[in-house]
């Protein structure tokens, strides 16, 4: 049983040891403070301008969503409007400019039928 015992000892002094040494290999091919799993520069720099790329993606759709439903309500308001024309609420021109108009038509008819 004693045999057993330490060659048990030996294996586990020998397994941590085999990883010490590669704990040291990883430091110092990458790094103390890395895995050695992370993801390389070229990468995560990629990755993090994909997501930079999908935030300013998102804002300017959030923005026209926005731009369109104001665009809808002013030319709702305006139909509105335009509505409150055609039954005769809200003039958009001064009173007298409709007679001026008219005027205006009934002077041109009489010199077209005077001509002809």
């Amino acid at each position: 049983m004693k045999a057993e015992e330490a060659r048990l000892k030996a294996e586990i002094a020998k397994l941590l040891a085999d990883a010490e040494a590669t704990d040291n290999a990883e430091d110092s091919e990458h790094g103390p403070h890395r895995q050695g799993d992370e993801l390389p520069d070229e990468l995560a720099r990629r990755q993090s301008r994909l997501a930079k790329i999908q935030q300013a993606k998102e804002l300017l759709e959030e923005r026209a969503r926005s731009e369109a439903s104001e665009e809808a309500a002013r030319r709702q308001a305006e139909g509105e409007i335009t509505a409150q024309n055609a039954t005769g609420r809200g003039r958009s021109r001064p009173q007298g400019s409709d007679q001026l108009h008219r005027s205006r038509v009934r002077v041109g008819s009489c010199m077209r039928s005077e001509r002809g």
